[in-house]
């Protein structure tokens, strides 16, 4: 999730170091996922975010990734709740404490309280390790994986908490509600107006019928947001 110049979810491919000192470790019932914090009571909340990315996999037909390490750290990069290592199998999110000294930041996902966003944020960057092996034909892919993620993490939400994510969006929003069109889904609005993104993909996924055709048609390659720019 982007906002305000800070990129609160996202990918990276640059190696960053964990700290796994006096960590707890507990590999989750599903068998993909393993949970390290140096708080034991992170584990349960990790495994489940990990076991509701997984439902909605399920769901949706998609391949699940294999194996994922899952760190609460202190994230080098400080906009960030979550990060994706790309090529790694590896998510690194801070804890639910420190997300809320970051609540000014976080944008439409603002309402749900702290151990939900935690969760939300692990089902988003899962999301992440689910396309990190789908070729992309382009110096970059980032906001077809954007939408991947945004979808699988909306989808994820209970009706509620999607209808109350989503009304702030239309709140913000000075724009009619027009169908989007394919276009409007660009790693320009991503980073320059991140809540504008989230609106626009959940409508134009919402919009073609079946969310899940959307994104077994990311993970299969065959549907890119993304263009050359030269």
């Amino acid at each position: 999730m982007f906002l305000r110049a800070f990129r609160l979810f996202g990918l990276a491919s640059a190696v960053a170091a964990v700290s796994t000192a006096h960590a707890e470790t507990q590999l989750c019932e599903n068998g993909v996922v393993t949970a390290h914090s140096s708080q034991q009571n992170h584990l349960p909340l990790m495994c489940a975010a990990a076991d509701r990315a997984l439902t909605v996999f399920d769901q949706c037909a998609l391949t699940p990734p294999t194996a994922i390490d899952i760190f609460v750290s202190d994230l080098s990069d400080q906009s960030c709740l979550g990060l994706f290592h790309c090529g790694e199998a590896r998510i690194e999110v801070i804890a639910p404490d420190v997300i809320d000294t970051k609540r000014s930041d976080i944008g439409l996902f603002n309402p749900l309280t702290s151990e939900r966003l935690f969760e939300s944020v692990i089902v988003h960057e899962i999301a992440h390790a689910a396309v990190d092996l789908t070729p992309c034909p382009l110096a970059s892919c980032v906001a077809t994986s954007e939408y991947f993620a945004y979808t699988v993490q909306l989808l994820d939400l209970t009706e509620d908490e999607r209808e109350t994510v989503m009304a702030s969006a239309s709140a913000a929003s000075a724009l009619p509600a027009d169908p989007v069109k394919h276009d409007e889904i660009n790693a320009f609005l991503l980073y320059m107006a991140p809540d504008l993104f989230v609106d626009k993909v959940w409508r134009h996924v919402t919009g073609r019928g079946d969310p899940c055709l959307q994104l077994r048609r990311i993970q299969d390659g065959s549907l890119i947001f993304d263009r050359f720019h030269p």
